[in-house]
């Protein structure tokens, strides 16, 4: 298993290379399993979730960091940290966030495998789902750079990367990795992921504002003197 899941996490690191993009998804069709591919797909969500929940305390932290750092000056009274708000953020991403993503990816991505049967794709299920689990991995390291968004010196250089590679990832690398894996044309899969990514985005985003107003989790961390 650990073997296994070491290949998916080489495999995605091998994607940042977009010379190395065909090579890496026609060597890992071979070794396509759909339980390796669920694990991999698990530890991604969990990656990803962490260190959401960590960049919002550092954003936090260096939020009171500096208003106290100011406060000291213009004599307005300092703030110390309250942790209810990000204890409940963290629980948004880990009880949440984590577990709904596993499962809606799962359902997506048979949505997604079953069309692409429609219109000739070649692969199985275990095949594309791996290949899947291996463009979330990619994701998940994508999310590290989230750590280095709340620092005031490489905050928009982080953010600015972190679209960039998201784009690249979703429209190309992602609609790449379904052509090699079904033997259609790139076009195809590009079109299915442009069609289903509205309404993707709008499912995650009304199911996380629900979970978020049951957790009673504010807008804004408001930071104010005393």
């Amino acid at each position: 298993m650990y073997r296994e899941l070491g290949k998916v996490w080489n495999s995605a690191k091998l994607l940042f290379d977009y010379k190395k993009i065909n090579k890496t998804f026609e060597e890992a069709l071979p070794n396509a399993d759909f339980r390796i591919g669920l694990v991999a797909f698990i530890m991604a969500g969990f990656i990803g979730s962490s260190v959401a929940a960590i960049s919002k305390f550092e954003e936090v932290h260096f939020g009171i960091y500096t208003y106290n750092t100011f406060s000291e000056v213009a004599e307005i009274g300092t703030v110390a940290l309250d942790t209810e708000p990000i204890i409940k953020f963290a629980m948004l991403q880990l009880l949440i966030a984590f577990p709904f993503g596993v499962i809606f990816h799962l359902g997506y991505e048979r949505v997604i495998y079953q069309i692409f049967k429609m219109v000739g794709g070649k692969a199985t299920f275990a095949q594309h789902y791996y290949v899947s689990a291996i463009m979330a991995m990619a994701f998940a390291m994508v999310s590290f750079l989230g750590l280095l968004a709340p620092l005031p010196c490489l905050g928009v250089t982080a953010v600015v990367a972190i679209i960039i590679l998201t784009l690249y990832f979703i429209l190309y690398v992602n609609a790449r990795a379904y052509e090699i894996a079904h033997k259609i044309p790139f076009a195809y899969a590009l079109i299915a992921i442009l069609v289903f990514l509205i309404p993707r985005l709008l499912i995650i985003t009304f199911v996380m504002t629900i979970a978020g107003n049951a957790l009673e989790i504010p807008e804004y961390y408001e930071i104010g003197g005393a």
